[in-house]
């Protein structure tokens, strides 16, 4: 077998790393504390939207608190909730089939960078990765930005690279980037929004060396 696409970019939240039922709770959590309604994963995933503050002015009153000060509170629950949570199931051997395969893989990520790394390293899979890139803060920036720069800077070719995701936005910096792009719906957003892009959209993370690998 032999990559399709020799470059593969990994979205990190949602995508590999299994975490939508901890941010779904660690928003209930903060609902709930303000006396409002807890919201069920549907809501969720149709109020997700990047930049992230758009999620927050959908879900909480800004008018009343400010968003970094949301935004502390959240990563706090966030991170109790992910400490019996993990990676997609199938996430490794999925990357190690694309590794033994020649494949060089990324993970660009909208969440904090240092975060990110040692997610990566704690679940044992960092050694799959050229790069690790994220955000400077906690504060979830575009991608795309971030993407489009380390591409420049090692030559990375667009003809030659896929982007993984589970929202919009992944598709969004696929078009930027102009990259091919898979779409997985078991994420933070809905099979519905996925598929008005016009992108393959995947049931798993189990389905994607069939797209990426061929055989030589």
């Amino acid at each position: 077998m032999k990559p399709i696409y020799p470059n593969i970019i990994w979205d990190w939240n949602g995508t590999l790393l299994d975490d939508v039922g901890a941010a779904l709770d660690a928003v209930n959590e903060m609902l709930i504390q303000r006396g409002q309604p807890a919201i069920d994963r549907a809501r969720y995933c149709e109020c997700m939207e990047m930049p992230i503050i758009r999620f927050y002015e959908k879900v909480f009153d800004l008018t009343k608190e400010p968003f970094e000060s949301l935004v502390k509170e959240y990563n706090k629950g966030y991170g109790r909730q992910m400490m019996r949570r993990g990676l997609m199931l199938g996430a490794k051997e999925v990357l190690q089939a694309l590794s033994d395969a020649g494949a060089k893989q990324y993970i660009i990520s909208a969440s904090e960078r240092a975060t990110v790394e040692e997610y990566a390293e704690k679940y044992g899979i960092r050694h799959y990765f050229a790069a690790v890139l994220g955000a400077k803060d906690q504060y979830s920036v575009s991608k795309i930005g971030i993407a489009a720069q380390y591409l420049k800077e090692h030559a990375v070719d667009p003809a030659e690279t896929v982007v993984i995701g589970d929202i919009l936005h992944d598709f969004e910096m696929a078009e930027k980037l102009g990259t091919a792009c898979l779409l997985i719906a078991n994420g933070h957003q809905s099979r519905e929004d996925l598929l008005r892009t016009g992108a393959p959209v995947l049931d798993s993370i189990f389905q994607v060396p069939d797209k990426v690998l061929c055989i030589a």
